[in-house]
């Protein structure tokens, strides 16, 4: 579902408009009457290979560039710089009016300065809970005071009172959250879905990612994917699959809708009560891949390659091989103590099955409970290896990845020799998850301990190539 056309309800400012889109979900023009009308946005595509992508190339003739990760870089007005978790860090760098934005692991902007290359930064702190901003502190001289109430609806403040319920400002945004400059009296800054728009672009902070209401896209990809099922979720760049009217996306990564639940009971006199609730409802992406607080880039790193793959991630990669390794490590013990046959003694030599021992060389039973801990262990750690390998599998097989679908398998099957190999068989497991582990545990690190403004980009690998 997409929007094809709206307007405004009687008794506001009279506005209307209509979108048109191509196959994909992208946004291809837009016109200021529900039929015919004035074209107001014409939007052409990018291509690659011959191939149009979902890449903006122009709009009303203003090029777009974008980095290799396929975020926008420069829209003619602005340059924008990101970091290694591909927020933006800093927007029209090494100019007067530089602004740096500083996060903390949630993607919670935690410090804006704005005219950082000039002769008077503004800086702005932010104090966050539970996904929410608490208190602002600025070194801006104050522009207002009193008390102040803001009434929305599910897409934007619509209404500002003051203490005494008297209407001291409108607001109205069009159904992508351009201004439909209507509104009147006082502003207020969180605008469309209540995203923080920023003065010194004109572009909203929607917390995972960045919202440019002119052309109705993010200015970042979807860090998770859509599913063939539902082909408009496949353009990671709409909001909310261009449904604005039925859906929202309050972080810049979840799409959500709103519900109405209608109960009714009857009363011993016989009234009738009806309860209206109002639900909303959030997934994280089409296919419900859940999202761990100050985690959800921690597995979400891709790099640009070809079409249509998609890399296992190192840091899963990291925890697969550590699993792993420890059930090899345990197998190394349990073939220390017995092998061949033979059991091993306290004294370090090896004895026959059919000698049970003596107070030089230790219990052979004890030998025996001490190999079956062991073999226990490394069981365990080898069958959850061999799980998270099989839910790599089954999201390689369902992307249509073939090579992560075929390295998966290895990594089940080298699970199994770890397991039942005998001592060369978890020596061969070893090294193999060793280099896994290597390679990946690095990225867990910087994962959870990023430093935004100074850390090395990270490609990606985004699901259907170009977007």
């Amino acid at each position: 579902m997409r929007l094809p056309r709206s307007l405004e309800a009687p008794g506001r400012g009279t506005w209307q408009r209509r979108y048109e889109y191509d196959r994909y979900g992208n946004p291809t023009g837009s016109w200021d009457a529900t039929s015919g009308g004035n074209q107001l946005q014409s939007i052409r595509l990018g291509t690659t290979g011959g191939a149009t992508n979902n890449r903006i190339a122009t709009v009303n003739g203003v090029s777009y560039t974008y980095d290799a990760a396929g975020d926008v870089t420069s829209d003619a007005l602005h340059a924008y710089q990101y970091d290694c978790e591909g927020r933006i860090a800093k927007v029209d760098p090494e100019t007067s009016s530089e602004a740096d934005y500083f996060y903390d692991l949630n993607n919670w902007r935690v410090k804006k300065v704005t005219g950082a290359g000039g002769s008077s930064p503004v800086t702005t702190y932010y104090v966050w809970d539970v996904g929410r901003v608490l208190a602002e502190y600025s070194t801006a001289a104050p522009t207002g005071n009193g008390v102040r109430y803001y009434h929305p609806d599910r897409l934007s403040s619509r209404m500002i009172t003051d203490a005494t319920g008297n209407v001291i400002g409108t607001e109205d945004v069009l159904p992508f959250g351009e201004d439909a400059g209507t509104g009147s009296g006082v502003s207020e800054k969180h605008r469309f879905t209540n995203y923080e728009r920023d003065s010194e672009t004109a572009e909203n902070y929607g917390v995972n990612r960045q919202y440019a209401s002119g052309s109705g896209r993010f200015m970042q990809a979807d860090p998770f994917w859509g599913s063939p099922d539902i082909p408009q979720s496949l353009d990671l760049y709409t909001y909310a699959m261009n449904d604005s009217t039925d859906l929202f996306d309050p972080l810049g990564l979840r799409t959500c809708f709103i519900w109405q639940e209608d109960t009714s009971y009857t009363r011993p006199d016989g009234t009738i009560v009806l309860s209206v609730t109002m639900r909303t409802e959030c997934f994280d992406d089409i296919n419900d891949i859940f999202i761990i607080p100050g985690l959800q880039r921690s597995f979400g790193d891709y790099n640009s390659g070809g079409a249509g793959r998609f890399r296992i991630e190192p840091q899963t990669r990291a925890v697969t091989g550590a699993l792993n390794v420890c059930g090899a490590a345990a197998s190394f013990g349990q073939y220390s103590k017995l092998s061949g046959g033979m059991w091993r003694g306290a004294n370090g030599k090896w004895y026959s099955m059919r000698w049970g021992g003596n107070q030089y060389t230790g219990a052979r039973s004890g030998v025996f409970a001490e190999a079956g801990g062991l073999r226990v262990l490394g069981n365990v750690a080898g069958l959850i290896g061999i799980g998270f390998s099989a839910s790599n599998l089954y999201s390689s097989v369902r992307s249509g990845d073939t090579p992560g679908a075929a390295k998966s398998g290895v990594d089940i099957s080298m699970g199994g020799v770890g397991m039942f190999g005998g001592p060369v068989g978890a020596t061969a497991s070893a090294v193999y998850f060793g280099v896994d582990m290597t390679v990946g545990w690095p990225a867990v690190g910087k994962a959870v301990a990023p430093t935004p403004q100074e850390c090395q980009r990270v490609d990606r690998y985004y699901r259907y190539g170009v977007r």
